[in-house]
């Protein structure tokens, strides 16, 4: 199943994430405006990072935030550098990959802590709320 959410700290912007949970493990994936962008999969590879491009000065702000909220920081440049140097033949689904984790590391805790809390609360409907004083 596929679940759709605003992103947390971004929540007016032109983007979104997709969780989805199969056999294999979970997925979230960045949508900007309507191209997908940057996936983050766990599964029995371990937990990586892949990105298709960059695109405009507001995607790269959205690759910016996902990755900072997701995985404790911004792994924009790695990003731009992993796509400068890609030939074309460790891609994943048109993805190219761009730092990998394991589970002694911190940013895996982080993916799942994330997932959890997108899950199990509504931000964006906390965050309008907020923005336009009702809180």
């Amino acid at each position: 199943m596929v679940e759709k959410f605003r992103l947390h700290s971004m929540p007016f912007a032109q983007c979104h994430i997709r969780i989805e949970h199969d056999a294999d493990g979970s997925t979230v994936e960045l949508v900007s405006y309507n191209t997908s962008v940057c996936i983050i999969r766990d599964d029995e590879h371990g937990l990586n990072l892949y990105c298709s491009g960059t695109y405009s000065n507001t995607t790269s702000r959205h690759i910016n935030r996902f990755t900072a909220e997701f995985l404790q920081r911004s792994y924009y440049h790695e990003c731009k550098d992993a796509l400068k140097k890609d030939i074309g033949s460790a891609r994943f689904q048109g993805f190219v990959p761009v730092a990998s984790f394991t589970e002694s590391d911190s940013e895996y805790n982080q993916f799942h802590t994330q997932i959890e809390l997108y899950e199990n609360n509504n931000f964006f409907d906390w965050n309008v709320k907020k923005y336009y004083g009702y809180y």
